[in-house]
């Protein structure tokens, strides 16, 4: 009886992403102990090529993520340590944390601004005085270059012999008195020692006078070395009488 000849010619799968590639390359090495041609061992060997090349990309891109993650762990670590080793800045108060909108006086508090640092006229006559404030409320508007409505301004308290009194500023709407704000915290540089803040309730002033009174205590346990104070609405470090205040964060 004549022997049936075996056909030595190996088939290759059509579809690689059907079995696991591992599988595929032990299954390309015992095709080819059974091939009995070279012929037969090319397509066997350029398909393992292939197979192994597109392992080695994929494990380049697994590296390289891992190396990514690596990395943002290692940032995320850097920033742990460095909150526990000194803590974040504490905040002081939303000015408008707790307010109430629901009278007309707490309304006007929004359309209100409190300005420090502008020297008191030295006319002679009251409505001089006024007019001197007026003028230069204007000038600083002008300088920051913001335009607003104002409906009144005038000066807070009895006048005092060593400092400019403060004056209250009201603007013809909230969006005003937030562009003003803004423009202070922006340009500062342009204010030349003059301060802008919100105008606060009595409210207000004791529960930003309460927590500065907490924050100051724990700023002073943690940099004992340094002086606190708050100036346009940030805490900053005094340095001398005649110095402008510096704005102070953790990093110093």
């Amino acid at each position: 009886m004549a022997k049936s000849k075996t056909n030595s010619t190996i088939q290759i799968s059509s579809n690689q992403n059907d079995v696991n590639p591992f599988q595929t390359i032990q299954s390309l090495i015992t095709r080819t102990s059974n091939a009995t041609k070279f012929a037969d061992l090319k397509p066997v060997l350029t398909q393992c090529l292939q197979i192994m090349s597109s392992l080695f990309t994929e494990q380049q891109k697994q590296l390289l993520e891992l190396t990514k993650q690596n990395q943002e762990i290692l940032k995320q670590n850097s920033e742990m340590l460095q909150y526990l080793t000194k803590p974040p800045l504490p905040s002081l108060p939303d000015s408008t944390h707790g307010s109430s909108v629901s009278h007309g006086v707490d309304k006007e508090l929004l359309r209100s601004i409190v300005i420090g640092g502008i020297d008191e006229s030295l006319a002679e006559k009251p409505s001089d005085k006024h007019a001197d404030d007026q003028s230069a409320i204007t000038e600083l508007f002008d300088k920051l270059q913001i335009e607003v409505s104002i409906d009144k301004c005038y000066r807070l308290g009895q006048p005092k012999a060593d400092k400019p009194r403060l004056m209250k500023v009201v603007f013809a709407t909230s969006k005003h008195q937030q562009s003003a704000l803004q423009a202070a915290k922006d340009q500062q540089q342009e204010l030349n020692g003059i301060r802008i803040r919100p105008s606060f309730s009595k409210d207000q002033l004791q529960n930003i006078t309460a927590k500065w009174k907490i924050i100051n205590e724990q700023l002073k346990s943690q940099y004992p070395e340094k002086n606190f104070c708050v100036y346009a609405g940030e805490i900053c470090t005094s340095t001398g009488p005649n110095q402008k205040p510096t704005p102070f964060n953790t990093s110093h």
